[in-house]
């Protein structure tokens, strides 16, 4: 289903003509995708956060903050990683672009940092389910803590995970 799902989204066509009794759309394919990488944060539906932070953790909405299948696979196509190129994501909420990355680009390295723990315990989860390996690695950070240096690496990704001051902070690292 994987190798389907990857095909489906490297060439972008009517899914009418594929399924032509189905309600099937790109919208709400990630369902699928998700369920099969073993990501299932429904009851995330009803969390309410203990953290004291002024950060955006999107409680009760983590499906609609989340880079889709498609926004992924496309990125990764217009960036053409080189062999063995490292990825950083900023925000990873549950670690779709990393478990992507995992099982499509083996030969590269990926770090996931996410404010959430219980994120990071599932995106965990999900990448020793699937045998990755080493080179998928979340981590649990508050990307605020002016002590957290972000490491070099080829490539960084966010996808709108943060208060303005935390950007500031992260951009200002970055551009350094």
């Amino acid at each position: 289903s994987l190798e389907n799902m990857r095909l489906l989204f490297q060439e972008e066509f009517d899914l009418s003509k594929i399924f032509p009794n189905s309600e099937a759309s790109l919208f709400r394919s990630f369902d699928s995708m998700d369920a099969a990488l073993g990501l299932d944060y429904s009851f995330e539906k009803s969390q309410q956060s203990s953290l004291q932070t002024n950060e955006r953790i999107f409680e009760g909405s983590a499906e609609s903050v989340q880079s889709s299948y498609s926004t992924i696979f496309s990125t990764l196509r217009e960036l053409n990683p080189k062999l063995g190129a490292s990825f950083i994501d900023l925000g990873c909420g549950f670690g779709r672009l990393g478990l992507v990355i995992g099982l499509h680009r083996p030969d590269m390295t990926f770090a996931g940092y996410e404010f959430v723990e219980h994120r990071i315990s599932m995106a965990k989860k999900s990448a020793a389910k699937l045998n990755l390996g080493g080179n998928i690695n979340f981590y649990t950070q508050d990307l605020s803590e002016s002590s957290f240096k972000i490491p070099e690496v080829d490539i960084y990704y966010m996808y709108d995970p943060f208060i303005g001051a935390t950007y500031q902070l992260i951009l200002k690292q970055l551009v350094q």
